[in-house]
């Protein structure tokens, strides 16, 4: 039942399927008691016969006691004849009923199953829609190159931030960082990277990965003979028990630098450290810092 106090459309297969079993007993019942009343019984035998002898003692004479007997007979047949009679009659009705009924049965059968397959979509909507506005969000917050606050040596610092309204409670990083040489971009070291964040900060999570083989000569365009590139897919979980796919991304590094161009402009980096670019912007950028820096600075 609803809350209008009116019944489901599942009630109302049951009920329906209840009601063709009951037909269907009722008339298998009805067809066993005409076959049984059909057949005499033993007590209805002996009473013809005692009734025969009867007659026939009383009435010695032959032809009495046979038309004695084809009386008896013939009101056992038409005893016999009006309860089939009865049962012909209504067998036609019996076998509407019960076609009717489930024929009813499948019909709300097929109306319940469209019915759930529609609640199913609009609650499976109502959820994608809750977890697109108020689900967490995970994306890549940066990469640095810096110097260790007690060895000095470059370190390769990564960062992945938490938005949205509710917390991840598992975020990743899975990948690898390679040191290549430049300006040929050979490669010279590979390490993977997987790093995994039960739950995620509400600030974002990062991690740390000492740079073998990088000097701080490579920290400049002007002396850089290596660069780093990171290629890391980065995955979570939206607080609502959905897995949101890798999102893949790669970026290559730049060292810092600072030059005037020919409008008398300077040019540097965003930040004292190098930046890390789209790695499909890199190889030109890189080419263009080169030239640049490789020349005097102008005078303003």
């Amino acid at each position: 039942m609803n809350d209008k106090g009116e019944s489901s459309p599942a009630q109302r297969s049951a009920f329906l399927a209840l009601l063709f079993f009951f037909t269907v007993a009722l008339g298998a019942a009805f067809r066993s008691k005409i076959k049984v009343s059909s057949r005499r019984p033993a007590t209805s035998i002996r009473n013809s016969v005692s009734d025969k002898e009867h007659i026939t003692s009383e009435y010695p004479n032959d032809s009495v006691a046979g038309v004695a007997e084809l009386k008896i007979s013939s009101e056992q047949m038409e005893n016999d004849r009006g309860h089939k009679g009865w049962y012909r009659k209504w067998k036609p009705y019996f076998l509407l009923i019960n076609v009717l009924t489930l024929a009813a049965i499948l019909w709300y059968a097929c109306l319940t199953q469209r019915i759930w397959k529609e609640m199913h979509n609009q609650v499976s909507l109502m959820h994608h829609q809750l977890a697109g506005t108020m689900g967490a969000s995970v994306s890549w917050g940066a990469a640095q190159i810096v110097n260790d606050d007690f060895t000095h040596a470059p370190m390769l610092v990564m960062r992945i931030d938490q938005t949205g309204h509710a917390a991840a409670p598992e975020a990743h990083i899975i990948g690898e960082f390679q040191i290549l040489s430049l300006p040929d971009l050979n490669l010279l070291s590979s390490i993977p990277i997987h790093e995994v964040f039960k739950p995620l900060n509400p600030g974002g999570n990062g991690a740390r990965y000492p740079l073998e083989g990088f000097t701080r000569l490579d920290e400049r365009v002007s002396t850089q003979t290596k660069t780093v590139t990171v290629k890391v897919k980065v995955g979570f979980d939206n607080g609502f028990g959905d897995r949101v796919g890798d999102q893949e991304f790669c970026f290559s590094y730049i060292g810092v630098y600072s030059f005037r161009d020919e409008r008398g402009q300077i040019e540097e980096n965003t930040n004292q450290t190098g930046d890390f670019v789209d790695c499909k912007e890199f190889k030109a950028r890189m080419s263009y810092l080169r030239r640049q820096t490789m020349q005097p600075m102008s005078p303003p």
